[in-house]
């Protein structure tokens, strides 16, 4: 599949050079110009056999994927409290975490039901095999790790509110990190069931026009790579399928649906990223 895949990524540059020849000699005048027309028309030639494309990186990442895929089944119901999120920013009811019947509820929840943490996020990154060039792909990255963000922040001026942390009016809206947001990410990943998703970032990685990977299409990239090298990550993935089996057989739900730690995070979850 990868020699296939840089056989079809030769021929398509080829072909782009040959149609951008047919354009107007004032294309050629400015070397931005000229970037520009053959990544347009590169773009053009890959939405052509974007199917071939995505079937190529499939199969160059087939372990990655059958593995998402495992996991995505095994933790089909899960909800960030099962990650070990601080309540802040697990963006539910603070009235769920002491009520059974409500957490399976939840963890049952439809994608399109709007009660689902992040729904918008989820939802938004399933239109992600929808799209078909790394450009437009790289944007549907950029709008989950938005939302991710949007709904984090929100999340925790709730919480912060309801806590009493905000009613002074002097405090302003919590500063969250990248550490405070991947792991929402991998709860995302997970709840999508987008398991080719290792495999998409890889031709968004491969094919994404230069200026957009140095700019914030190329930050969501990475962030979701990283997401994707934590859930893959045999020690992080054990151990959660561990702790879900373990709570399960305890009737508290497919995962740690009744934690007790008030929010504080658990060792054994580790999100740290070496890429």
């Amino acid at each position: 599949a990868g020699a296939a895949i840089a056989s079809l990524r030769r021929e398509l540059q080829e072909l782009s050079v040959l149609l951008a020849a047919q354009l107007p000699a004032v294309v050629w005048e400015s070397a931005r110009w000229r970037r520009q027309v053959l990544e347009a028309v590169e773009e053009a030639a890959v939405r052509g056999c974007w199917r071939v494309l995505a079937e190529l990186y499939a199969a160059r990442e087939a372990e990655s994927v059958s593995r998402l895929a495992e996991l995505c089944h095994a933790l089909r119901t899960v909800l960030p409290l099962d990650l070990r999120l601080p309540r802040a920013l697990c963006a539910m009811p603070p009235e769920v975490f002491s009520d059974r019947a409500a957490l399976e509820a939840m963890r049952l929840a439809d994608l399109s039901d709007t009660w689902l943490p992040y729904a918008s996020a989820i939802r938004t990154l399933r239109t992600l095999l929808h799209v078909r060039t790394a450009r437009e792909k790289a944007r549907v990255l950029l709008e989950v790790c938005e939302e991710v963000a949007s709904g984090a922040q929100h999340s925790a001026s709730l919480h912060e509110a309801a806590s009493g942390g905000g009613s002074d009016g002097e405090r302003g809206a919590p500063c969250l990190g990248a550490e405070d947001l991947l792991p929402i990410t991998v709860y995302v990943v997970l709840r999508s069931r987008v398991a080719v998703l290792p495999s998409e970032l890889e031709l968004v990685a491969e094919l994404l026009p230069s200026e957009l990977a140095g700019g914030r299409e190329g930050y969501a990239l990475t962030t979701m790579q990283c997401a994707c090298h934590v859930l893959l990550r045999t020690p992080f993935s054990q151990g959660l399928l561990e702790a879900c089996g373990a709570e399960a057989e305890a009737g508290a739900g497919p995962a740690g649906a009744a934690l007790g730690d008030g929010g504080r995070g658990d060792p054994a979850l580790s999100y740290s990223v070496s890429l």
